[in-house]
Formats: C-alpha cells, structure tokens, sequence
C-alpha cells in the first residue's frame, strides 16, 4: 500500500475498504460489548444503591428499637424500685397490723379475764372482811374475858 497523499489504485482502495470495513465491525462489536457491560455496570450500581438504602433503614430501625430498649430498661428499672418501695411500705404497714393486733389481743384478754379478776377481788375482799370479823369477834371475846374477869 502506498502512504495516504500518493495516488492509490483499485485493488489497494478496494483492500483498504475491507480492511476498513473488518475493523469498523469490530469496533461496533466492541462498542456494543462495551455498552453492554456498562449497562450491567449500572444495574449492579442500582442494586448496591438500593441495598445501600435498605441498610440505611434498617440501621435506623435498629437505633429506634435500641432507643425503645433504653427507654423500657429506664421503665423497668423506675418500676422496680417503685415495687420495692410499696413492698417496703406494705411490710411497714404489715408490722403496724401485728403491733396493733398484739395490743388488741392483750386488751382482749384483760377484757376476758375482767369478769375472773372481778370475782377474784371480791374473794379477796370477803377473804379480807372474814378474817377481820374473826379478828373482830376474837377481840371482842378477848375483851369480854377479861372484862368477866375483872368484875
């Protein structure tokens, strides 16, 4: 072949066009390769973006239910302390109850026992009176002797 400028013949135009044309189609068998792995090149970008997306999302789902998790941790721990404070109240009160029903129970049996006591001390007084007539009597007999004696 002769350099471009010089004055070609046919056959050298017509092999030149042929080789041309064997090399125009495969470029344009490159190009639609080319194009075709550009394209897939696309939709794994639109696949990694919208996974990208769904992690985003959930990310953020995560972080709401971990900030719900603290907040119930925050309840609980409030509750708890709130169910021992009322425990503590409740055996406070529990402990008045038996204080009070201790006393009761006392009250109960000095009532019980007052109608026992009560007849107890009238003995006791009857008791009392009995020896202090006998006493009474005896002086009086002691007396009389040695007023009997003196006349």
């Amino acid at each position: 072949m002769e350099v471009i400028g010089e004055r070609m013949n046919n056959d050298e135009i017509s092999t030149l066009l042929v080789e041309t044309s064997e090399r125009a189609k495969s470029n344009t068998h490159q190009i639609d390769d080319i194009k075709s792995e550009i394209k897939d090149i696309k939709e794994e970008q639109k696949n990694q973006s919208e996974l990208l997306s769904y992690i985003k999302v959930i990310s953020e789902k995560i972080t709401n239910v971990n900030d719900t998790v603290d907040e119930i941790k925050v309840g609980q721990k409030e509750l708890s302390n709130s169910q021992k404070e009322l425990a503590n109240k409740v055996d406070e009160k529990i402990d008045e109850v038996k204080k009070d029903q201790k006393g009761l129970e006392t009250k109960i049996v000095e009532v019980s026992n007052a109608p026992a006591v009560k007849t107890q001390n009238r003995f006791d007084k009857l008791k009392d009176d009995i020896i202090w007539v006998f006493i009474g009597g005896s002086l009086v007999w002691l007396v009389n002797q040695i007023l009997g004696l003196v006349k």
